[in-house]
């Protein structure tokens, strides 16, 4: 009966009844085994695509035939709907008998079937039905035993992804399995097979094996390098051995062994050039892959540079990639970007790998620790363009922020936060928040060490004040800071008189008020400073106007502004900021006054010609400040 067919019965007055009255009494399966098991999958997805599953007589014929299932005879055959029983009854079922003839059924039709990829495909779906019927009523995933030969083992694996593959438990030992692959190796109609079944059995996440035990991998590594070393690339076996080789260098000290002596006795330099001459291009990037993992430089094959590579074949990279992606175990384009210094020769594969990553994958294989930290040397690699595209799609990475949390004060946070803030997906609130926590985080001692030799708070908090534009107070210890270095200013160098200045931005408006206005005490009781003029320009208009230089106006002329005008820095200060000076000059004694104009004359004199701008700005305020009388209450 079809669904058509059986859309049609529904309708009829009396159906539910009649339809459970059949089901109770399903027909046998063979040899008086149980019911027939095609009978009660062929009514359980009939009901489940019914319109009118949601019946009362459809429920409880539901509930039945789950019952029934747990009862029944084995499958003839795999079945390639097998998961949409299995998720069809699973609803209504609470036990774990339900579950365990799954189990039994699947396992026991594989062994049934030839193993095609598309009965693979299907095996793949059902056990993830089968884990999630498990889910349903609080188990954990079951086991399946399988009963396969070894072709339909290896074909199977080859379909069922890695999460489920530990579901799985084989009839073979572990060393069963390496003694058959070892075997297939040297079989020209088997080789192609053995690195697909190699990579699966050596995961982490891999099948149960009969003894419990883990595959020794020594007698494959060595097969692989007997091939290697003694064939030619077009060798039936030799590209499986490559990929063996490859697969296995990270979890077995054999092959590890074997792949630095063929790298070092140029076994695989003659591969390489071999499988260029015969324009094998995958080879040629498997054989390529297989060297990178020695840690080496090496040479493009027959004297070819690796840019000429590249410039034959438009692929290259993304083959190395696939090579690499089978071989390292975990991420190729960060694992890629990281050797560069060790393997100078391949830097334009490298360029190329990690262009194509950010171009076809958002730059998804560089980690998110790998990206922030490296931001300086992948701009230099590839440019700012597919760096900033690829930073634009890490913000939108789970680890985004606990990875910029993570990161150590210094050059690489500073590229990151830079960078970062021009990356409009990125939440530029949460990013200067990021930033503003971990400078107020600092404690004095920190922030003293920084305005005497700048490093890392000091340029962090450049960043917080240039390029994110911000000037929130930065805590307790900053504040300590700039207050126990004022004393220290008249004998500071430049550097740390700016440091002191810009970082002074960062404290409450009545500290700096005090700060400056302590400064200005200074400058006005005639303490010596040894760079008065630097001082001042590192200051700008500000130290004069919250330092409050206009109320005491005689003393600022007699004490700043006279000694400015005798330096060219000064005098530009005076000029750039000549509304303050004038103002403090009209309010000065007589006796101040005179001897500014001897100062202009002598200004005049010294500095016309080279500052003449700057001059006659001064020469021309001050006059008129000196002709209007001090005005007194």
């Amino acid at each position: 009966m079809d669904e058509a067919e059986f859309s049609q019965l529904v309708q009829v007055v009396g159906f539910g009844p009649v339809f459970e009255e059949v089901i109770a009494s399903p027909p046998g399966g063979a040899n008086g085994t149980g019911p027939q098991p095609d009978f009660v999958a062929n009514a359980a997805l009939l009901v489940s695509r019914s319109s009118s599953n949601d019946q009362i007589w459809a429920k409880r014929g539901m509930h039945r035939l789950a019952s029934t299932w747990c009862d029944c005879a084995q499958f003839d055959t795999f079945r390639a709907d097998f998961a949409s029983i299995v998720q069809a009854l699973a609803p209504f079922t609470s036990g774990p008998l339900f579950v365990q003839a799954c189990v039994a059924q699947l396992g026991t039709s594989l062994s049934k079937s030839p193993m095609t990829e598309d009965i693979a495909k299907s095996a793949a779906a059902a056990l993830k039905a089968i884990r999630d019927a498990a889910q349903l009523t609080g188990q954990q995933a079951p086991l399946v035993q399988l009963t396969l030969d070894y072709p339909a083992l290896f074909a199977l694996l080859d379909e069922i992804p890695a999460s489920f593959r530990p579901m799985l438990q084989s009839n073979k030992s572990a060393s069963e399995f390496v003694s058959a692959l070892t075997t297939r190796l040297g079989n020209e109609n088997d080789s192609e097979g053995v690195a697909a079944a190699t990579r699966a059995l050596a995961s982490n996440t891999t099948i149960q094996f009969k003894d419990k035990a883990k595959p020794n991998w020594d007698t494959l590594a060595a097969a692989a390098f007997n091939v290697i070393s003694a064939n030619a690339a077009s060798f039936h076996a030799t590209g499986p051995s490559i990929d063996v080789l490859g697969i296995l260098h990270g979890k077995n000290q054999i092959a590890k062994s074997h792949v630095q002596q063929l790298f070092d006795q140029g076994q695989l330099a003659n591969r390489l050039n071999e499988a260029d001459q015969g324009k094998k291009g995958q080879q040629l990037a498997d054989i390529a892959a297989l060297m990178f993992l020695r840690g080496s430089d090496f040479a493009g094959p027959n004297g070819k540079s690796w840019e000429q590579v590249l410039t034959e074949s438009k692929e290259f990279d993304v083959q190395f990639k696939n090579a690499l992606n089978w071989y390292i175990w975990g991420n190729p384009t960060t694992y890629v970007h990281q050797s560069l210094k060790t393997r100078p020769s391949l830097k334009p594969v490298i360029a190329a790998l990690v262009k194509r990553d950010i171009a076809d994958n958002g730059g998804i294989g560089l980690t998110t620790d790998h990206l922030l930290k490296n931001i300086e040397a992948l701009n230099s690699l590839i440019g700012t363009e597919p760096v900033n595209i690829a930073l634009a799609k890490a913000a939108a990475r789970s680890d985004l922020w606990s990875t910029i949390e993570a990161m150590k004060d210094g050059r690489p946070y500073d590229d990151a936060v830079t960078t970062l803030a021009n990356v409009d997906a990125v939440d530029r609130a949460k990013l200067i928040e990021n930033v503003k926590v971990r400078l107020v985080g600092k404690d004095a001692s920190t922030w003293t060490e920084a305005l005497a030799d700048g490093g890392a708070p000091y340029n962090l908090a450049e960043i917080f004040g240039e390029t994110l534009g911000q000037n929130d107070v930065l805590g307790d210890g900053l504040r300590a800071a700039v207050h126990d270095a004022l004393p220290h200013l008249p004998q500071s160098n430049e550097g740390a008189r700016q440091r002191w200045f810009y970082l002074s931005k960062f404290v409450s408006r009545d500290i700096r008020t005090m700060l400056f206005k302590n400064l200005r005490d200074k400058i006005q009781s005639g303490s010596e400073f040894s760079e008065l003029p630097e001082l001042m320009r590192a200051g700008g208009g500000d130290v004069l106007d919250i330092g409050k230089f206009d109320e005491f106006a005689d003393k600022t002329t007699r004490h700043l502004t006279i000694p400015l005008l005798y330096s060219e820095i000064g005098l530009v200060y005076v000029s750039e900021n000549i509304e303050m000076f004038s103002l403090c000059l009209s309010a000065s004694d007589d006796d101040s006054k005179n001897v500014m104009r001897e100062t202009l004359d002598k200004v005049a004199a010294e500095f016309g010609e080279i500052e003449p701008e700057a001059a006659s700005i001064v020469a021309k305020a001050f006059s008129t400040a000196l002709d209007h009388p001090k005005l007194t209450s």
